[in-house]
């Protein structure tokens, strides 16, 4: 699973290790911090999920998921906040994504989110059902 995350540096890794956690060793992740970098590295290398914080202020995360689903709409957005939006929930759905995640999120809020992805993710996304592993 090819993972792309825009957030602060703090939210990028508790998001990986969340992810290897998850989905272990299948996790190819590549966090930003700089929104700008994210549109480049789109064209060069195409991801499975995308998450995106979308309250960060130097550009919005709800213009760079706009402008991603533009170009690459069948792809899984997923935004994350620290507190709930009405008016980030309703964006987010107007992109189809597939999940809004409010901080701090777990290991089993993730997975939720993984095993329903809008579009598989090359194979499909099972869950063990006595740990939270999930197995691609």
């Amino acid at each position: 699973m090819i993972v792309y995350a825009y957030d602060e540096q703090q939210g990028l890794e508790k998001l990986e290790a969340l992810l290897r956690e998850i989905v272990g060793n299948d996790l190819l992740f590549s966090g930003f911090t700089d929104v700008r970098s994210i549109p480049n590295a789109c064209k060069y290398k195409p991801y499975d999920v995308l998450f995106v914080n979308v309250e960060i202020q130097e550009r919005s995360g709800m213009y760079l998921l706009s402008e991603l689903y533009g170009n690459y709409p069948y792809t899984n957005y997923i935004g994350t906040a620290s507190k709930a939006s009405e008016r980030d929930a309703l964006l987010l759905h107007r992109i189809y994504a597939g999940g809004y995640l409010i901080k701090p999120y777990d290991a089993e809020k993730l997975g939720d989110v993984l095993r329903y992805l809008r579009y598989p993710v090359r194979e499909r996304i099972t869950a063990e059902p006595m740990n939270r592993k999930l197995t691609v």
